[in-house]
């Protein structure tokens, strides 16, 4: 933990374990995602990505105190008054800078949950498949998805999964399960 620096993040844990198989890292920003947190690890995990840094802007939910336990995430809170608006580009920077240089890297927002349908079945094995083809980059387009509600009424109550929730995307009736 000692040797990453940055005047804007202070480094709150570290992974827990000798693991450093990290051929797909996901990065990330969060604030007050209680109701959602434990979801996106667990579908990130599902899909290959062995590490997570996470920086949790001053949450007063329990979204920090859950990100603490996990053994796979490096967390981070930001230090020195530095605020989200202002330096979200640089704290990703930062931390791909010194985290992920050379490696497969992807940088969701916490309710963004990648699928991709023809991806092998794993990050680690799109990113083999990438590598083969001398591809640096996957770039994908991102579907927001709703519920029978009015765009309004738009609210995640956490009482069941994201996508059971929220099952269609803009301009279509049709459901992704």
């Amino acid at each position: 933990m000692a040797d990453f620096k940055s005047k804007i993040l202070e480094q709150v844990t570290n992974i827990k374990g000798q693991n450093n198989n990290f051929s797909v890292s996901c990065v990330t920003v969060c604030h007050n995602e209680y109701q959602i947190i434990q979801q996106f690890l667990d579908h990130y995990r599902s899909i290959g990505c062995a590490r997570f840094i996470i920086v949790d802007d001053n949450s007063d939910d329990g979204t920090s105190e859950i990100l603490e336990e996990q053994r796979d995430v490096i967390l981070f809170r930001p230090s020195n008054g530095a605020r989200f608006r202002e330096n979200v580009g640089n704290w990703r920077q930062d931390l791909l800078d010194h985290f992920c240089d050379g490696q497969w890297v992807t940088l969701p927002d916490v309710d963004e949950f990648l699928y991709y349908k023809q991806m092998p079945s794993t990050l680690p094995e799109l990113a083999n498949e990438m590598e083969s083809l001398d591809n640096e980059a996957l770039l994908a387009v991102m579907l927001d998805m709703y519920g029978d509600r009015q765009f309004y009424e738009q609210t995640y109550s956490g009482e069941r999964p994201l996508i059971e929730e929220f099952p269609y995307f803009d301009g279509s009736v049709a459901q992704i399960r």
